[in-house]
């Protein structure tokens, strides 16, 4: 028995390990976003970066997730998508990633071509469609 015990134990300790990188995981090299995030607002600094390896670095209170989002191909926004996001966080023909600080750190990897990528807070009211987010920025890639 205590010997399947550590067997599990260790198995899990791998998936932990393997699944998650620690909050120091900054990239050398990489440009560093600070995204700072509460449930009414976000903001990113600095707000202009240049297209490729981007360590988005979050700040959000215990609980708290927000939302990046790019087109439905994997690319920058444009400015209609932007316009419709700010109305309807369920618009068509975006992609969407969830983040928040875990035990795997705080630390997200991005690579971004030239254009505009959005960040978005979710109103707690998400369960009815067609809502507002609760605050927008845009981060925005010059090349």
């Amino acid at each position: 028995m205590a010997r399947s015990t550590l067997l599990v134990g260790l198995v899990l300790g791998l998936v932990v390990a393997v699944g998650c990188e620690p909050a120091s995981s900054l990239t050398p090299g990489n440009q560093r976003v600070q995204v700072v995030a509460t449930a009414a607002s976000v903001s990113v600094n600095p707000s202009t970066v240049h297209p490729g390896q981007v360590d988005f670095i979050l700040e959000l209170p215990n609980g708290q997730s927000l939302v990046f989002i790019r087109s439905a191909t994997g690319g920058a926004l444009t400015d209609a998508d932007l316009s419709r996001l700010a109305q309807n966080v369920d618009a068509e023909g975006l992609a969407s990633e969830v983040m928040d600080v875990s035990c795997c750190g705080n630390v997200f990897h991005e690579t971004l071509a030239a254009g505009k990528y959005a960040f978005i807070v979710l109103d707690p009211r998400r369960g009815q469609p067609g809502l507002p987010p609760a605050a927008m920025t845009v981060v925005n890639v010059q090349g």
